[in-house]
């Protein structure tokens, strides 16, 4: 959305502060994830975080490496397309994964409402407290 938009208006200096905002929040998502629900659910599922924890670590990379490439004005659309559609599909996977976990974990309606509100907004809130 606002991130493809910004490199689509060909604007140098929108399309640097949107991908550092972009940037700043993904990293701040990963992180929570990364703190508040991979060491739950390692407890019963160690091998699907380690992937996940894998992934996350080329995320990082590829993000840090566009960030270069965006200061230097290097960086294309089709690769900030790719991004995009990379993290949806890790996305999905973490939603498909972390959904039925949280539903075991999470016993109040509302506690889950911020698990699954951080994954559909890729937002973070409050970090959600397991019973």
């Amino acid at each position: 959305g606002e991130l493809i938009a910004a490199f689509e208006a060909g604007d140098h200096g929108i399309a640097r502060a949107t991908f550092r905002r972009f940037e700043k929040l993904l990293l701040e998502h990963l992180e929570i994830e990364e703190r508040q629900l991979f060491p739950e659910l390692a407890a019963t599922n160690p091998p699907e975080i380690a992937d996940l924890r894998d992934e996350h670590r080329a995320i990082r990379t590829r993000v840090e490496e566009l960030a270069v490439g965006v200061e230097l004005h290097q960086v294309r659309l089709s690769a900030i397309r790719t991004l995009v559609d990379d993290l949806h599909h890790h996305a999905a996977r973490e939603d498909r994964l972390l959904y039925r976990w949280a539903e075991g974990v999470f016993s109040e309606p509302a506690r889950r409402s911020q698990v699954e509100a951080m994954f559909a907004h890729g937002k973070s809130p409050a970090p959600p407290v397991p019973q």
